[in-house]
């Protein structure tokens, strides 16, 4: 069993939305070392394209060339079936009025590029934590 496992017993999906093919790739592999199923979109239109509403946690670049990232959370945000799963913003920007919109647009976290492999699993195992906790007490 992986050092940072996600310890469900049922595996809950991630969607990656980031143009940058390494980085994108090293996500996809450390979060399924951890038990994660993950999707990868190289672009903004690639995931809006799909049906996202099967995922229980989005990790979205902000800068993408074809539509930026911001978009892509604005689209997830006001669909009601996607309205709240929890959306981690990966970016280089890194000004504070970037991180401040992100989180405005309703992003639970917003982590700068470069960051730590084992940081993003364990932020992830957070939300995934919290939201199994929000779905018990809902009923779900």
């Amino acid at each position: 069993m992986p050092a940072y496992s996600n310890n469900n017993s049922e595996t809950k999906k991630i969607c990656i939305a980031d143009e940058e093919l390494l980085i994108s790739e090293l996500m996809q592999y450390n979060l399924e070392q951890s038990g994660y199923n993950v999707s990868v979109y190289h672009s903004t239109s690639e995931a809006m394209d799909s049906d996202l509403s099967c995922f229980d946690l989005y990790i979205i670049d902000v800068m993408m060339e074809d539509k930026e990232g911001f978009e892509l959370a604005r689209y997830l945000k006001q669909n009601l079936e996607t309205m709240y799963t929890p959306l981690i913003f990966c970016s280089s920007r890194n000004n504070e009025d970037d991180v401040i919109d992100g989180l405005d647009l309703g992003a639970d976290d917003y982590i700068l590029k470069p960051f730590a492999m084992k940081e993003l699993v364990a932020r992830v195992n957070s939300l995934m934590r919290r939201r199994n906790i929000t779905l018990k007490n809902n009923g779900k």
